[in-house]
This record gives C-alpha cells, structure tokens and sequence, in this order.
C-alpha cells in the first residue's frame, strides 16, 4: 500500500513538472514571437548605478551612449562616495567626457549600514533626474542602438514597469556559460511563468516606469532598506491596479568571466527573493523547475506503472527538455555552442545544491559583501560573527589565585587508575551487547530488528561508547597512568568498539584547546567561520548540525590536520584492524550496533551536550560552564568543565572534590542544571547560534599571561570582589531557559 502511495506521488511529481515545463516554454515562444508595437519615444532618464569594474563595462556604458532615439534622454551614472576613484568612476567620467552631444552626468551617492547598495546608489541619480520616465538599468548590460524606442513602445497610461528579458551572451568561462544558459532558460520561462500566476518578475536589470506613479507608493526611498527591490517594486505597481509588461526586446547581459562558486552565489540570492516572498511553495521549485529529480520520479513511477526501463524514462525525458531549452535559448538569441548539454547539465545538477544552500543562509552575497536580512526581506546590519574579546582566557588566572587560597588541592594532581578498570569493564560490556544483536540477528529475534537495534544504540550504546571517548580524553591528559605510553595503550583500547581511529589524533591535538582557548584558527573546538555563517542562528539548521556533530567535527579536524605521526598510524593500523576482527568473529550486525551508538554517542544527545555546554556562550561574557548533574557518573565528570580548565592536571574522579574544596569561587559562576536543557536551549533559542564563541587572538592570550605575573595582587583583590562586580562579569546562578 505505502508502496503504491508513493509511487504514485512519483508520478503526479513528473507530471506536475512536466506540465510546468511545456507551459513555460510555451510562454517564452509566444513573448518572442509577438510584433513590436508602433514605435513610440518618450523623454527618459537613465540611471546607471555602478559598483566594481565588471568584465566588458566600456563596451557595456558605450552601447548606451550610441542609443538613437527620437525623444530626449539623459544619462545619470552614481556610485558610492567610497569608490569615487575607483576605475568604474573614471571609465564613466572619460565617457562622458567624450560624448559631449549625449546628455549625461556623474554623481556620488552615501549609504548607510543596512541600506540596499545599489537603491542608494539609484536614489543619487534619481534626485537629479529631469525626466517623469526613468529606466533603471543595470552596468552589466549592454543594449543595441534602438532599444530605448522599443521599450517606451510598450508603455501607456495602464502600465507601471515596463521590463525586459535578459539574454547572456559572450561568456568566457565554464561558469558564466552556465550562468548564461540559466538565464536564456530557466529564468525565461520562469518569469512568464511568474506573470502568468499573477506575480511580478520584474528584472532589475532593466525596468522602466513613470516616477509620477512609483510616488504613489513611496518610490524607489520605500526600498532602501530591501534587498529583493526589483520584485517588491513590481508587487507594489500591481497593487496599484497597473500592469507589468515582460518585452520581448532583448537586454543583452555579458557574462565575461565568472566562476562556477560565483553563479551559485548569484543564484542562491534570487532563489532567497522566491523562498522569501513564495513562502511553502518554494520546496517544491526542486520539483517544478529542475529537470534531473522529477526525471528520476518519473521513470520509477514508469517502470512501475507501465513497465518501462527507469532509465531509458528517465534519460528519454532529460533529452527532450534540453532540446526545447536549445531552442529557447536560439529563440531568444543567447550563445549556443557544442558545449551546450555540458553547461545545461552542469545548470541541472547545481539546483539541488543551490536549492539547500538557499535554506541555510540569512545573507546575500553582494558584489563581495555579505549582507544579512530579516524575514521581511529587509537588508540588515551586518552581525560579527563571534563574541571578540582582548582579554586572555580567565582559567590562568583563576588557577593561580584558588592555589594560592586553596593550596592542598595539590593532592588532588596525579593519575588515577580506576579510570582504566571502568574503561576495560565498557569495552567488554559494549563489545559484549554487539555479540548478542548478532546472536540474536542470527536467530531472527524480533529484537534484533534494524529499528529496535537503533533504539537500543541510542539508548545505551551510545553513552557506553560516549563513555570510552572520555577516556580518549582523560588519557590526553595522561591522567589514567603515570606513563605516558600506558595512557595511549588505554586509549587504544577504548577506541576499539568506536570503530573509527580517533584516540592519537585527539591525543595530539586536543591540549592545543587548552593552551589556546578561543584563539581563531587554533583552537580545535572552535568552530570555523564557515560553520557559523551557514549555521548562525537557524533553529533547522541547528538542529542538523547537531545531529550529525560527529562528521562536522571530523571535518573540521581536516582545517588543523597535519601529516600523521607515528602513533595516529598506529592508531589507524590498529583501529581497523580489531573493526575487521569484529566484523569477521561478530558479523556486521555487531558493526552496525557498534557504528550507531558511535554516531550516537557524538551527535543530538543528552550525554554528548557537553559539547555544547562547555564553551557556547549561554550567559555573556562567561566563556566556560559546569555542569553538575548525574551524567557526570558516565563521563569521568567531564562536566565539571571550568575545574577541568583550571586545573588540567587534575583527574575526572576528583572534580567533585576540587569543586568542594574551592567551591566558594565556582559557586559565583553560571552552571547549567541540565545537558538535555543545554540541547534545547541551543536549538530553539534565537540569540544562542554556532558563533555564539568569545575568540581571541594569540596575541591577546599571551599578553594576559605576561601580566598576570607582574600585577598579582591587583589580581588578588579583583577576585575577591562581589559577583556582579567582576570583571569576567561572573554570577551567582543556573542557566534556565529563555
């Protein structure tokens, strides 16, 4: 039955595409093929915002200069103060230097932090402008001598944008030809497709308007703070009650050179503008306007309805579709070349990426700056990622005053070997619980089913194999043994039922945490920027990060990574080795209980919170928290953070006994009353993200240490201070929820 369902769900997707797809190209065809009204010229004036010197701008500013047009018009170019000597501001100047007949002038605009660049650039020109019709027009666009006559040929009293279809052309990398195709195509039977559904695609690059109409709703001084201006300018004509007209006078875009990272960029922004103002039915765009996903939906729902090959459905239907787009794009005049099912295959596999890369961002990418916005699509200030701080990391300094004030915590330094009997009782109970799923598998005991082996890993496997890798991290410290090579052999050890070599690597680089707390880009735990700008503060986007921490980790490693030493091959000899020897002896329903509660162990669970608790900042500026709770007796304490970090060469089992001993200076700090609080703190609450990280630089941590012997008793008394007069604005207190 739920087979059934689905399948058929498979083929109302297909159709559903199918359908879209024809009716668009249909659209497009009809627009090209239309007569041009009788010619009508009207006195405009044409704003020309510039930023950066794009690939052919000469070619592009000059192609307006030679407009022939029967009307007067004028040329207004603007630029941002900041780049008035640049070259884009020198090659417009020189321009109009050398066209004295054309009527055209330079201004500079100013913007504030949270404007739209490009509105504030247009409102410059705007303000001089002397004629009622304005043509915005984009710098990376070039026109042929009629254009100008063409377009006001469409305008009358009933209409508030006039606009027309972009048309890429003269590409000169892999990736501005595939952005060049997008543009011939998707977009083009996107935006008839638009207008159809009673929605205003209106092209930014070229759109024309009387600004006797546009005063009607505030003009282009109401978009100053959007970044999806062009859409909301048409959105606020029709609800005006004028029309929008999509021309089929060709507005030339030259593609130059650009990266495939950069058509990715350019798309996710306009794909932000349709998920921002289309709301739900955005998820379905992967469905309805991308051809590789509903031609895999198709041929299973063919091969299974009719008997067809899946393949042969699917490649069929994927031939079909770039043929018509072929034709489109010869329709509408872009670059055809034999590359062309490259580049139309290249555009195809790029939509699902673009299409999650949408999701996960808050910012666009502007000509290089990075710009967040709000959910009402309003362009916002932009948020330092990360908490700055030129203080050094507290935990030196607190060590040096609670030794003073507390000096027989000294007997509490050394090794412990308890850890090692608990570590070899986990390994025997773990690898004994994955014999049994595999004796139980092997008789086919309803127990032993994936889902209910799954429950049991997240239930139990997980905080034993949890367990283990804190004994990965009592060992770095080598507080398990006196010997440094017995804490390593412990550690092997305790990394056998974790399947992946992990123990000398987190050995060789994990002390750098300490040493280097939140220094950027040397701190291990820290997060990279990159996780912070795609992750920040989306409670979807957390969430996913946390669930799969244990590959996000893994990969973060690889920005520290260095050539492997002499015990992480051993490490990696021995680790696969014994995971061979497990699958061999205990068969790979072992592997698999054992690969669950591993990933478990390390990704949304309560045990594995601490990852979290321990540095995230939940009560500002304090960088360090404990936790205090009874999962701390399957952990070796490892939540007793802050008394870890001060006195590193102290073992897990006697934390408690440390924190009772100078409780009186850890009572003032914030501590978190629970690890599965910490995880939904995190996730559902919005002022708390992956950036929420105090970081430093070396230079700042190793001028604290310097000072903190030459100003000892200033130090002293500081620390005897109220609470709330700290200044590590320490307090009294449990973290609770927002």
């Amino acid at each position: 039955m739920m087979t059934t369902v689905l399948i058929t769900l498979a083929g109302f997707a297909f159709v559903a595409h199918a359908g879209i797809f024809l009716l668009g190209i249909a659209l497009a065809w009809r627009q090209h093929s239309k007569k041009a009204p009788p010619a009508r010229a009207l006195p405009v004036t044409i704003l020309k915002p510039l930023a950066g010197f794009d690939d052919g701008l000469e070619d592009n500013l000059r192609s307006f200069f030679a407009l022939q047009h029967a009307a007067p018009f004028e040329l207004v170019f603007s630029i941002d103060a900041s780049e008035r000597t640049g070259d884009a501001a020198a090659l417009a100047q020189r321009l109009i230097a050398e066209h004295p007949a054309v009527s055209a002038r330079f201004v500079l605009s100013a913007r504030d932090a949270g404007d739209n660049p490009k509105i504030a650039n247009l409102l410059a020109g705007a303000a001089v402008a002397r004629h009622d019709f304005v043509l915005v027009s984009d710098a990376n666009v070039r026109v042929a001598p009629d254009y100008l006559t063409r377009l006001t040929s469409h305008y009358s009293d009933d209409v508030g944008v006039v606009c027309s279809c972009i048309v890429g052309k003269g590409a000169e990398s892999f990736g501005a030809a595939v952005d060049g195709l997008g543009l011939n195509t998707f977009y083009t039977r996107g935006m008839f497709l638009s207008m159809l559904g009673g929605e205003p695609a209106v092209p930014g690059k070229g759109m024309l308007f009387s600004t006797r109409a546009a005063e009607r709703f505030g003009g282009l001084r109401s978009l100053l703070r959007y970044f999806a201006e062009d859409y909301l300018f048409g959105k606020r004509m029709l609800g005006l009650g004028l029309r929008i007209v999509a021309t089929e006078e060709g507005l030339v875009q030259h593609m130059g050179r650009s990266s495939v990272l950069d058509y990715m960029r350019r798309q996710i922004r306009w794909s932000q503008i349709r998920r921002l103002y289309g709301g739900a039915a955005y998820a379905f765009e992967l469905l309805t306007m991308n051809a590789l996903a509903p031609a895999v939906l198709g041929g299973v729902a063919a091969a299974w309805l009719f008997g067809f090959s899946a393949v042969s459905f699917a490649a069929a239907w994927l031939a079909f579709e770039l043929l018509c787009d072929l034709a489109l794009t010869l329709k509408v005049g872009g670059d055809v070349s034999a590359r062309f099912p490259l580049y139309w295959l290249a555009r195809e596999a790029l939509a699902l990426p673009i299409w999650i890369a949408t999701y996960a961002s808050r910012h666009i990418v502007w000509r290089g700056k990075r710009l967040p916005f709000d959910r009402e699509g309003r362009v916002t200030e932009p948020v330092e990622m990360f908490t700055k701080t030129k203080k050094g990391e507290p935990h030196y300094e607190r060590r040096r005053f609670i030794m003073k004030k507390y000096p027989q915590i000294r007997s509490l330094m050394g090794h412990d070997t308890r850890t090692a009997w608990v570590t070899i009782a986990v390994v025997i109970l773990q690898l004994a619980l994955a014999w049994g799923f595999a004796l139980l598998a092997a008789q086919g005991s309803v127990f032993a089913h994936p889902i209910a082996m799954v429950v049991y890993a997240y239930a139990f496997g997980a905080i034993l194999t949890h367990w283990l890798s804190m004994t990965i991290h009592e060992t770095s410290h080598d507080l398990a043994f006196k010997s440094h090579r017995a804490n390593q052999a412990l550690a092997l050890l305790a990394n056998i039922p974790m399947l992946v070599p992990i123990a000398m690597t987190f050995h060789r680089y994990h002390l750098g945490h300490h040493a280097l707390l939140g220094v950027d880009k040397e701190d291990t735990d820290l997060p990279t920027r990159w996780e912070a700008r795609v992750i920040r503060r989306s409670t979807v986007l957390k969430f996913l990060w946390l669930s799969l921490y244990f590959f996000v980790y893994s990969l973060r490693g690889l920005t520290f990574a260095k050539k492997p030493n002499r015990a992480e091959w051993l490490n990696i000899v021995f680790s696969l080795t014994m995971t061979a020897l497990i699958v061999k002896t205990l068969g790979w329903t072992a592997f698999a209980y054992l690969a669950w509660s591993m990933f478990f162990a390390h990704s949304l669970h309560p045990v594995a919170a601490h990852f979290i608790h321990e540095h995230y900042i939940f009560s500002a500026p304090q960088e360090t928290y404990s936790y205090y709770g009874v999962l701390n007796r399957v952990t070796f304490n490892v939540g007793y953070h802050v008394e870890h970090h001060d006195f590193m060469n102290v073992p897990g089992w006697k934390l408690p006994a440390l924190h009772a001993m100078a409780g009186t200076e850890y009572s003032r700090l914030v501590s978190h009353k629970s690890w599965t609080l910490v995880l939904l703190e995190f996730i559902f609450c919005p002022r708390i993200g992956v950036d929420s990280r105090v970081v430093r630089s070396r230079a700042a941590f190793q001028r604290t240490r310097t000072q903190a012997h030459k100003e000892s008793n200033e130090r002293e008394h500081r620390w005897k201070k109220p609470a709330h007069e700290n200044d590590l604005g320490e307090i009294t207190g449990e973290v609770l929820l927002w």
